[in-house]
């Protein structure tokens, strides 16, 4: 069978706050500014290529004083000021959008110390290191009217950057045709959604997580009956099919393929297998197969997704 593909898009939001402290280091109340307020970032080639393989790519970020624009093949900051890694308050709680247009987000702050971050910054990345070419994204600070400008840190201020990742589910159902080989053959129609949108765990929509990423046991499962809504799953009686496998991410594709197996002992209903529940890198999905495949105890069944991921226009 031909990969069936799933098309999702990523994108990403900063914001600044600057704030003061006391002897203690504890934030003294009243002082907290908005240095700079939530702005598009670009995610890199690097980032697309780390998010195939690793979910390390938000563990911290990087601040500059650099003016080049960003461009998708860049690795690193123009200058460097400060970097640091992310706070461990919060750091690994996703949530999902809850409504079209359907995405898994994650919300992490990296805090600055006082006086780590001093003077006029103009550019701010995040990735898997505080140093180095090792960055998932890269921005210009801007003002409010879009244009790229400097923000000043005092001596005596701390400095809290805030990044909000986005992972979109497709917009809509992916419909299509396979025509099955081997012993079952046959041509089935089928219907590929998105599943399980109301969630935002490891056996569902989660980040980071990699694309080769595998999901907890008995979270892929072959059905009986129908898909249901993005928010949910298919019904019917139930079978665990196994973690689907990795092929080998080629560099610079942005795309990689996931195989999931029905082996020939499992999900033979009797009236035939009618869809299927698979938790793939980032998200779930749900696949619905007309006529339902007629599979016994003698045949196995193999699909194979091809995840792919672009930055969101």
């Amino acid at each position: 069978m031909k990969p069936l593909n799933i098309e999702n898009q990523v994108e990403g939001l900063f914001r600044f706050e600057a704030f003061k402290t006391d002897e203690n280091g504890a934030e003294i109340p009243g002082t907290r500014r908005v240095a700079s307020d939530w702005q598009k970032n670009l995610i890199l080639d690097t980032g697309l290529n780390r998010m195939a393989t690793n979910g390390d790519y938000l563990d911290a970020c990087q601040v500059g004083s650099g003016s080049s624009t960003p461009a998708n093949g860049q690795t690193a900051l123009d200058s460097i000021v400060a970097g640091a890694n992310v706070s461990s308050t919060g750091a690994f709680t996703p949530f999902v959008s809850g409504s079209a247009p359907y995405y898994v987000g994650l919300r992490r702050t990296y805090p600055f110390a006082t006086g780590v971050a001093t003077g006029n910054l103009s550019e701010v990345g995040v990735g898997w290191s505080t140093t180095g070419t090792t960055l998932f994204s890269r921005s210009l600070i801007k003002d409010s009217m879009g244009n790229p400008t400097s923000i000043t840190i005092l001596s005596d201020e701390s400095l809290d950057v805030i990044y909000e990742m986005r992972y979109y589910a497709p917009p809509s159902d992916i419909t299509g045709t396979i025509v099955a080989t081997g012993n079952i053959g046959g041509s089935y129609d089928y219907i590929l959604r998105s599943a399980r949108l109301a969630f935002a765990d490891s056996n569902s929509w989660n980040l980071p997580f990699a694309q080769s990423a595998g999901p907890g046991s008995g979270t892929n499962l072959a059905y009986s009956g129908d898909i249901g809504a993005v928010t949910g799953s298919p019904s019917g009686t139930s079978a665990n099919i196994g973690v689907a496998s990795s092929a080998s991410y080629v560099s610079g594709s942005f795309q990689l393929d996931r195989i999931q197996i029905a082996a020939a002992g499992v999900a033979n209903f009797g009236t035939g297998l009618r869809s299927m529940l698979m938790k793939i890198g980032i998200g779930a999905y749900q696949i619905q197969f007309d006529p339902a495949i007629p599979k016994t105890n003698v045949d196995q069944v193999e699909l194979t997704i091809r995840l792919s991921w672009a930055r969101r226009p």
